[in-house]
């Protein structure tokens, strides 16, 4: 059952008011004062269910519709989002990975989507917050800022999830669900029908030209906290099949679900992490307003 989200943005706080389920409200950090929307959203809490794209059905009855598919995925292509198209995969993993709340192995099945080719970046998030004066967590510190704007290609980090979701909805996007985001990790490699499932979007192997991570561990430095100095540009590295960079390594994605005790998941693990603690089905259950270090966030889209 998909959990209708409705979002109103009045008097400075984005409230979250859902229409279903047992999920309690949360609400995101201080906005403008002035700052007066209503849209509609979606979260879904259970990765398992489906989406609302309709886009295989679409193709299917209407040859027309077709067509108009066919140039909206050319205006997402120019706005840096990839169609990725639906189906079923083996989420989650049977392997044990200490610390990260990987979830048992279960059939999964996503509708088609867009999502970003991109982490976002330090350069779009400033953007964001010039044109809309979103109260950022660290608007006043200028140390911070001097560091972070010399890095502009850099995946935006010290992220929480109200941030993330604060961006997206500026753009009319949204967050990626788990199923979302780990179906287009892996790049068809679905497990299914003869086709491989592998740990990471590549392969089984992995390397330091495959993506950023085990910092630490490869270096002993003590700065490991100062991510503008660790963090690579996003698309270091190449892309997956479904041409979509960093999915592993980096930085740690944001994603829309809601867990047990108001709780929200990232996903693919960072730069920090070593070889075991990133992948397509590693994922980490923290508080919404954990700014971590190492976590950064890509939106994606419905199909309309």
């Amino acid at each position: 059952m998909l959990i209708g989200l409705l979002v109103t943005i009045v008097g400075g706080n984005v409230v979250y008011n859902l229409t279903a389920g047992k999920h309690k409200i949360v609400e995101s950090p201080k906005l403008p004062s002035n700052a007066e929307y209503n849209f509609s959203a979606a979260v879904l809490p259970d990765e398992r269910v489906k989406s609302r794209s309709k886009i295989e059905k679409a193709k299917t009855n209407d040859s027309k519709q077709g067509i108009i598919e066919k140039e909206t995925e050319k205006l997402y292509e120019r706005d840096g989002m990839v169609l990725i198209p639906g189906g079923t995969f083996l989420m989650g993993s049977h392997e044990y990975v200490e610390k990260y709340d990987v979830e048992d192995e279960h059939q999964a099945y996503v509708d088609s989507f867009y999502i970003d080719k991109y982490e976002v970046t330090v350069a779009q998030f400033q953007k964001f917050i010039e044109v809309t004066g979103y109260k950022y967590g660290f608007e006043g510190d200028s140390h911070f800022w001097e560091y972070l704007s010399q890095y502009p290609d850099h995946p935006m980090s010290y992220i929480c999830w109200q941030d993330a979701v604060a961006y997206a909805t500026w753009l009319s996007k949204r967050l990626p669900t788990e199923a979302e985001w780990e179906y287009a990790a892996r790049g068809g490699y679905t497990g299914l029908n003869g086709k491989l499932k592998c740990k990471f979007p590549w392969g089984n192997e992995i390397s330091p030209s495959k993506a950023n991570y085990d910092f630490y561990n490869r270096t002993k430095s003590s700065d490991w906290k100062m991510p503008w100095f660790h963090i690579k540009d996003v698309g270091s590295y190449a892309p997956n099949v479904y041409g979509l960079y960093d999915m592993v390594g980096n930085v740690w994605e944001w994603c829309a679900d809601l867990h047990d005790d108001d709780k929200r998941v990232v996903r693919g693990g960072s730069y920090y992490n070593n070889s075991t603690q990133i992948g397509c089905a590693i994922r980490w259950v923290i508080p919404p307003l954990f700014c971590n270090f190492d976590n950064g966030f890509r939106c994606a889209k419905d199909i309309r």
